[in-house]
């Protein structure tokens, strides 16, 4: 099975008040694409100057986030009457992704209809072309990177996921949640190997990661590391990687362990914990 198959975790963050709070739905219900295409252009502008964060950029996407096919007609619309749009194009291009993500499920791919991975790669040749589309009207955005990153991934791309992350590092040299996504497709279950996540950790320390994020990512590895050893049966190393992943992501808000540590959650704070000493530094 492709490491690259792997449902990418997604982020549980609200956009904070760093972007202008406007309320995008509202706004394509209404039909007000100049305010859609002011606020992504803003969102931009913001990230490019480093008052948006790159956790709210992709965040103040969210709201296009849709299992069911409610919006088409809509984005279809905001493109046809803005065809130089690069916000457009983007953003029918992310709620087309999160369409074939959502409709394929969680489920490893020999547990999923082929109905459901059908309807994936449908929706995902249409969010490429989108995000090609964006590429070519706005050349260089991480968002771009990011998103063609999530698509490779989940197609089993392995030579594009590689291709859309060095990207993405181009585009926004100091980025975390890019790097973060391509290490969780190195992880041995998924056909990579410790190995691998230590050389991509290393690679990324030398390559624009800050200290901080060279840790959580060894932080992922750990936690990895638990996880292998639990499915072995053994509990008491498990809890000795997962100890050192919390404590490597110690100054690491919520989002990052719903995002990357969701094992450990629950291992540490779930059915699994003994007492409340069960996952503390001994």
């Amino acid at each position: 099975m492709s490491r690259l198959l792997f449902a990418v975790i997604v982020g549980l963050f609200a956009l904070s008040a760093n972007a202008r709070n406007v309320d995008v739905l509202m706004s394509l219900a209404t039909r007000d694409f100049a305010a859609l295409d002011a606020y992504i252009d803003g969102l931009e502008a913001g990230f490019s100057k480093r008052e948006v964060s790159e956790r709210e950029l992709i965040d103040a996407f969210r709201p296009f986030y849709k299992q069911d096919d409610i919006l088409s007609a809509k984005f279809n619309e905001w493109v046809e009457k803005r065809p130089t749009s690069y916000g457009a194009v983007l953003a029918r291009g992310v709620y087309r992704r999160k369409l074939g993500e959502l409709g394929r499920g969680r489920k490893t791919v020999n547990l999923t209809p082929t109905e459901n991975l059908d309807y994936m790669h449908k929706q995902f040749e249409l969010a490429k072309e989108d995000f090609r589309a964006a590429q070519q009207l706005r050349p260089g955005t991480y968002l771009v990177a990011v998103n063609l990153l999530n698509v490779a991934q989940f197609e089993g791309d392995e030579a594009g996921a590689r291709r859309y992350l060095d990207l993405a590092n181009k585009a926004y040299p100091q980025n975390f949640i890019a790097r973060a996504r391509y290490l969780t497709t190195l992880r041995p279950r998924w056909g990579g190997s410790q190995a691998m996540m230590r050389s991509f950790i290393e690679e990324s320390s030398t390559h624009g990661a800050s200290e901080q994020q060279v840790r959580w990512l060894k932080a992922i590895q750990y936690e990895d590391l638990g996880s292998d050893t639990f499915a072995q049966g053994d509990r008491k190393k498990t809890r000795e990687y997962l100890v050192e992943a919390l404590s490597l992501s110690a100054d690491a808000d919520d989002g990052f362990r719903a995002n990357y540590l969701e094992f450990a959650s629950w291992f540490c704070f779930g059915p699994e914990r003994q007492d409340e000493s069960s996952c503390q530094r001994r």
